[in-house]
């Protein structure tokens, strides 16, 4: 992920961008695509927005709103123990962008500290719904496929089962 200008708005933004020894790979190209798709579906305040994706001579790229800020996982080593409002803060926008998700047919299936982007004024925004479930496409993994951070799963999501929003909620405590 790359910083970068879109030079017509001249607004700072994050750029995405597939390496080329895995461009080969059709698969992770597909959960890329996936992850667009996400994206693209889910406009709330408390999701990094995903503003276009391409590809230029077969490298895949992803243009996404430029978070100025840590993610969670960023704050949390250099202050291991933070007061109380901050994380009821953290807590509150991520849940917020959780229950929004699901309206749109879309669980995220790996929130995770590093996924969780805290903005300057401490708004915090959930990222990387690359392997997300999308009610309505084609599934990406069969029932009874695992896929996600072991650390994070719900038991029902470690167990490969049918999951849900609960789920999200569960990686998200």
């Amino acid at each position: 992920i790359y910083l970068a200008e879109n030079v017509a708005s001249k607004e700072q933004v994050a750029l995405k961008v597939i390496l080329p020894h895995i461009a080969s790979d059709g698969e992770f190209i597909k959960r890329f695509l996936h992850e667009v798709q996400a994206n693209k579906r889910l406009q709330h305040k408390n999701i990094i927005q995903v503003k276009e994706c391409d590809d230029y001579k077969g490298t895949y790229f992803m243009v996404m709103e430029f978070i100025n800020g840590l993610t969670l996982g960023e704050l949390l080593k250099i202050e291991p123990v933070l007061p109380l409002n901050i994380p009821l803060n953290i807590l509150t926008n991520l849940l917020e962008g959780l229950k929004y998700s699901p309206s749109k047919g879309v669980s995220h299936r790996d929130i995770k500290p590093y996924k969780s982007m805290i903005r300057m004024n401490g708004d915090v925004s959930s990222a990387d719904f690359g392997i997300s479930k999308i009610a309505d496409l084609t599934r990406l993994t069969q029932t009874g496929s695992v896929l996600g951070t072991p650390a994070y799963m719900s038991p029902v999501q470690a167990q490969g089962k049918q999951i849900d929003a609960r789920s999200d909620i569960f990686s998200t405590g």
